[in-house]
């Protein structure tokens, strides 16, 4: 009896001797599972250490002199206003661990983006440049207009009916734009135009029509302005930017038969709204043109509103969709309404409706090809205009 007793307390002491190495080699287990954790983190934040300092020396071996100082060494951006153009950064490298072990580069550029943007928005004046950088911007512009008019048609001086008159015109205007980042959030603007129009009448008669065709060129009517921002994001309300721009009457407004449009002194104030919530941004401007008389030419004023949308679609290009509504008073000599230029029309208070797409992409480090067009909505309007342009930025030593 003493025997069994015995062996059922030495059992007693072997179960729980067991029990005891169980729970030993638990509390092992997770601490080795700790141990694996701190390692993995160690290293996670080992291979981010040594992406940034990659892309940093990247970065310092392929950037100018003066900017290298200017480099970030942070992953995050600093903050900056969001009236002027931000610098240009180096691809950030995140590194992330797989469940495995391995480890692989996710490259993010959050700013690079938001550069494509800035550079749209600088084409619309939604945005300025910023302080010491020149902008040049060559640029061309092609513009079809056709119109018909009702009119006579004689025979021998006779009136023997009524058709119409086809009105053909195409514009071909080039030039340089340029913007200059000046203190205080402001912006100094010149235009220098020079335009090519050839022009086609076909008038109905007997016993066939008449065709006249007519080709003229001048230099465009010089134009310079001053934008300043007015007030910076904040909350629910936009940045809004404040312009005025006086034309020179440098160009002409008739040529062999031909009206270009020109010569007349005019002054532009506009005020235009900026909201972003990247990569999309929200514009509108709305302005009013007051023209004055010359030689007994009335020009007439214009008046009207652009609004529109722009995208970041990848770090290099942005894209943006415009409409517009501008309102015209109308060409008049002695009183009387003409055909005014190519965006005029016959008569008075005609409201032209035009909607404008637009792409931007970056060619250099500091060059980008900008092209847009835009289709005519109203008979006043033009039927279509293509425009292409290539801006470059230039950093000033002073």
């Amino acid at each position: 009896m003493l025997l069994v007793i015995s062996a059922g307390v030495l059992f007693e002491g072997v179960l729980a001797h067991d029990a005891a190495a169980a729970g030993r080699q638990d509390e092992l287990l997770k601490q080795l599972q700790e141990k694996l954790d701190q390692r993995d983190a160690i290293i996670l934040d080992l291979q981010k250490r040594v992406a940034l300092l990659e892309r940093r020396g990247n970065a310092e071996s392929e950037a100018p002199p003066q900017a290298k100082a200017e480099i970030p060494v942070a992953t995050k951006s600093p903050p900056s206003s969001s009236t002027e153009a931000r610098p240009e950064t180096p691809v950030t490298k995140t590194a992330m661990a797989n469940r495995n072990g391995t480890s692989t580069a996710l490259e993010v550029d959050e700013e690079a983006a938001q550069r494509a943007l800035e550079r749209q928005l600088n084409l619309t004046g939604a945005l300025l440049v910023p302080y010491k950088v020149l902008q040049i911007q060559p640029y061309f512009t092609y513009t079809r207009v056709e119109r018909d008019f009702p009119t006579f048609i004689t025979q021998d001086r006779f009136l023997i009916g009524v058709g119409n008159q086809r009105f053909t015109q195409n514009q071909y205007l080039s030039g340089v734009f340029g913007r200059l980042g000046l203190p205080f959030d402001s912006q100094l603007e010149l235009n220098l135009p020079y335009q090519v129009v050839d022009q086609s009448v076909v008038t109905p008669a007997v016993p066939s029509a008449n065709e006249t065709d007519h080709t003229a060129s001048s230099f465009g009517d010089m134009s310079v302005g001053l934008a300043k921002t007015l007030y910076h994001e904040r909350g629910w309300l936009p940045d809004f930017v404040g312009r005025v721009t006086w034309t020179a009457p440098t160009g002409k407004w008739t040529s062999g038969n031909v009206l270009l449009g020109n010569g007349f002194n005019r002054v532009n104030g506009s005020l235009t709204f900026l909201k972003r919530q990247d990569p999309l941004a929200f514009s509108g401007t709305f302005f009013y043109q007051a023209s004055f008389e010359a030689n007994g030419i009335d020009p007439g004023d214009q008046y009207g509103v652009t609004l529109g949308t722009f995208l970041a679609a990848s770090p290099e290009t942005s894209l943006g969709l415009q409409i517009q509504q501008i309102f015209f008073t109308g060409y008049e000599i002695g009183g009387n309404s003409v055909l005014g230029n190519t965006t005029a029309a016959l008569g008075k208070n005609q409201a032209n409706s035009s909607i404008i797409l637009s792409a931007n992409t970056r060619v250099s480090r500091t060059g980008f090809f900008s092209l847009s067009g835009a289709i005519g909505l109203t008979s006043g309007a033009p039927n279509y205009f293509v425009n292409a342009s290539l801006p470059i930025n230039f950093d000033l030593p002073f």
